[in-house]
């Protein structure tokens, strides 16, 4: 499972950098091999932040992205 976020007004390239060094979040960023489809949905050129979860994470896990994707958003 995973889902994609974007943002009106930041990059995605720069909500994924801000998660991996503020934050220690690591995600992926861009087209994710889909340009049609991000032509489709509004999101090209600059794609968007995806998210990976997994079994192993942690309800405090999903509490701290969304903490990190709040302040970073307020940046």
């Amino acid at each position: 499972s995973l889902f994609s976020i974007s943002h009106q007004s930041l990059a995605c390239s720069d909500i994924g950098a801000q998660l991996s060094a503020g934050y220690g979040i690591e995600t992926r960023i861009g087209l994710h091999c889909a340009p049609l489809a991000h032509r489709t949905i509004g999101t090209y050129p600059g794609g968007t932040v995806r998210i990976a979860p997994s079994v192993y994470h942690t309800r405090a896990d999903f509490k701290y992205l969304v903490h990190a994707l709040e302040e970073i958003a307020r940046s």
